[in-house]
C-alpha cells in the first residue's frame, strides 16, 4: 500500500487525468531546465551551436537532392542538337556525331547525374536556325553548344540556368590593324555572327560597321588576311581560336564589355518537363566545383 502510495504520488494520481497533470509538469520542468542550461552557455557557444545545426541542416538537403536527382530521368532519351562552330564551347573532330568542348563535357555530367541517355547514343550537329526550329517542332529536346541568353528566345522557349558568364572581347591582325581600345573601331569593318547581341553593341556603342557571318570563322579568315579590320565575339570563343591556330597570327584585347549578353546557357523547348532537373543538378555542379574544373580544363578563365 505504501509503495502504491508513493507510486501515485510520483506519478500524479488519479488515473488518466494524473497522467495528464503529470506530463504537464514534466513538461514544465524539463523547458525550466532547457532554459537554464540555455542561459548557461556563452554567447561563443550558442554561436557554434547555431553553426552546427545549419551545418547538419544544409548537409542533410544536399545529400537529399542528390538521391532525388539521380533517378528523375532514368530512361528518358534526350534528342540533343549542338552547333558544332563555337569552340571551345562544341567543335567537331573526326566524329561527327560525338563532338567535343566544354558543353558537351556539361553534358555529360548531367547524364551522370540525371540518368538520362542521348538518343541513338550521339549528339546532332545543325545551324542555330534549324535547331531551334526543331525545338519548336518537338523533334529536339535540348539545343547546346556556346550559344547565348537573348530575351527574344527567351519568350518562346525554356532556358537552363547560365553555364557561363563572360562578355564579348576585341580579336585583330597585328600586322594589319593594332587595337588598344575599343574606341579605335569607330567606322572600321567589324565581323560578328549574325544575329548576335554584339551586332547592336558594336553599331550603337562603337560606332562601327557590323558585318555578319553565319560561319564566325570565316570571320576569323578575313580578318587574318586584311578584309576585316577586327572581329567582335564571346571572349572564351576567340581568345580559343587565337592560342590554338597561332599561325593566323590574331590577338585578343584585355577588355571584356557587354558582360550582361554574355551569359552562355542552353535551349529546352517550352514549358520543358526536363528544365527544372537540368536546372537543379546545374546548381550542384556550381556548388561542388564541377564548373569550375571543366572550365579551368577548356576555357582557362
Amino acid at each position: 500500500m505504501v509503495g502504491s502510495q508513493r507510486a501515485r504520488g510520483a506519478w500524479g494520481g488519479g488515473g488518466l487525468s494524473g497522467l495528464r497533470f503529470t506530463a504537464r509538469r514534466w513538461r514544465a520542468l524539463g523547458l525550466r531546465q532547457v532554459l537554464g542550461w540555455w542561459r548557461g552557455l556563452s554567447l561563443q557557444s550558442v554561436f557554434s551551436l547555431m553553426l552546427l545545426v545549419l551545418g547538419l541542416m544544409s548537409w542533410s538537403c544536399s545529400a537529399q537532392a542528390a538521391v532525388d536527382l539521380s533517378s528523375r530521368m532514368a530512361g528518358v532519351r534526350l534528342t540533343v542538337a549542338v552547333d558544332p562552330k563555337n569552340a571551345p564551347f562544341a567543335f567537331l573532330m573526326d566524329n561527327v556525331g560525338h563532338p567535343q568542348g566544354y558543353d558537351i563535357d556539361i553534358v555529360q555530367e548531367l547524364q551522370q547525374r540525371l540518368g538520362f541517355e542521348l538518343s541513338e547514343g550521339r549528339y546532332y550537329p545543325m545551324e542555330e536556325n534549324h535547331a531551334f526550329e526543331f525545338l519548336q517542332r518537338d523533334k529536339v529536346d535540348l539545343f547546346i553548344g556556346g550559344i547565348t541568353m537573348r530575351e527574344n528566345l527567351a519568350q518562346k522557349y525554356d532556358v537552363t540556368r547560365s553555364v557561363y558568364s563572360s562578355g564579348f572581347s576585341i580579336m585583330y591582325a597585328p600586322s594589319h590593324f593594332a587595337i588598344k581600345s575599343a574606341g579605335q573601331l569607330k567606322q572600321k569593318k567589324v565581323g560578328v555572327k549574325r544575329d548576335s547581341p554584339a551586332s547592336d553593341y558594336i553599331k550603337g556603342v562603337m560606332s562601327a560597321q557590323p558585318i555578319p557571318f553565319d560561319n564566325i570563322m570565316l570571320a576569323y579568315y578575313q580578318l587574318s588576311v586584311g578584309k576585316l579590320d577586327a572581329v567582335v565575339a564571346e571572349r572564351p570563343a576567340i581568345l580559343y581560336f587565337a592560342h590554338t591556330m597561332p599561325t593566323f597570327n590574331l590577338k585578343v584585347t584585355d577588355d571584356v564589355f557587354d558582360r550582361c549578353d554574355g551569359e552562355f546557357v542552353f535551349y529546352l523547348k517550352k514549358d520543358s518537363p526536363y528544365t527544372a532537373y537540368i536546372n537543379a543538378a546545374l546548381t550542384q555542379m556550381e556548388a561542388d566545383g564541377t564548373t569550375y574544373k571543366l572550365r579551368k580544363k577548356w576555357i582557362g578563365e
